[in-house]
């Protein structure tokens, strides 16, 4: 069997390089089968770095390089989706390290199990724990990682979405609407609406940079919640798979509190209540920005401290 790895990249010319080895370093990744390597970014910078790791490795007999037009991930994804000749695809990005055996930790999971479109991997954060920001990004991360484990070990049906940093599929033919906001999400229930169900492999950890300033903290978490908005536009979510509400956070209310592992944390934890909700109220507020922008960059901007 043959897997593809998709890399979309933009920028990230200092990171690409041990991006790329992750996936592809068998004794690391624990994959061992036949594999191409597809790397889609619009700058000469990142081209380079990646075709430099290339030539170290000796694999540029399964690489191929693609050059986007910075419209957007979503574009960038549908150039590498229509060129993938793999029979699964393991998608992950220039910014981001998976750690050792993630790669065959989600090809044997989707393998293990015909009824399995998708499987989600786990993201870690990176950030140091004793500071705000780095508290919450650990708290969000493993916050999410609960909730997947929970709605996992239910009876098929239960429906989540899978982690855009890094997931594997099978290659059922994706094209992407391009004002995309959220391709993780869209392609999580597109798999699901065909009939598979998403699984999810803990073990497949992937490290994550997490927003370090106030301004791109908001930003990242209210592009999220807008963009699950925008997915009603494109009738991929029904009510009995819709992923996120008001009421399935409610359900997790107390795990913060029992996250914190002393006072300083605790009262972090505090303060992590009225930032959710106002985001939920921005959120509200912002629906018809959501559903009716022409462009992804009409709320796409950078969050240039998770680089």
């Amino acid at each position: 069997m043959k897997i593809s790895f998709l890399l979309t990249a933009w920028k990230e010319d200092k990171t690409i390089g041990k991006a790329i080895e992750c996936l592809v370093n068998a004794e690391y990744s624990g994959y061992t089968g036949e594999f191409e390597l597809l790397v889609v970014a619009p700058d000469k910078e990142t081209e380079a770095a990646a075709m430099t790791k290339i030539t170290q490795l000796g694999i540029s007999a399964h690489y191929r390089y693609f050059k986007d037009e910075s419209q957007g991930k979503p574009r960038a994804l549908n150039i590498l989706f229509k060129e993938a000749k793999g029979e699964m695809l393991v998608l992950t990005d220039g910014e981001v390290f998976l750690q050792q055996g993630a790669v065959k930790a989600l090809v044997d999971k989707l393998k293990s199990d015909p009824e399995l479109g998708g499987v989600s991997g786990r993201p870690v954060a990176l950030n140091p724990r004793n500071s705000l920001l780095g508290y919450w990004a650990h708290l969000q991360a493993d916050a999410v990682h609960q909730m997947r484990l929970d709605r996992d070990k239910r009876s098929f049906g239960k429906f989540f979405p899978m982690s855009g940093y890094v997931m594997a599929v099978r290659n059922l033919g994706f094209k992407f609407p391009e004002d995309l906001f959220l391709d993780d999400a869209y392609l999580s229930y597109d798999i699901f609406n065909r009939g598979y169900q998403i699984g999810y492999a803990p073990e497949a950890r992937v490290e994550v940079k997490y927003p370090t300033s106030w301004k791109d903290f908001i930003q990242q978490k209210f592009r999220s919640l807008i963009g699950f908005e925008q997915l009603w536009k494109y009738a991929v979510i029904t009510p009995s798979t819709k992923s996120r509400s008001f009421s399935q956070e409610v359900a997790y209310f107390w795990f913060p509190l029992k996250y914190a592992r002393n006072l300083g944390e605790f009262i972090w934890s505090l303060l992590y209540y009225p930032v959710r909700l106002y985001l939920w109220m921005r959120n509200r507020l912002s629906r018809d920005l959501a559903r009716n922008a022409k462009s992804i960059r009409e709320v796409y901007v950078r969050t240039e401290t998770t680089k």
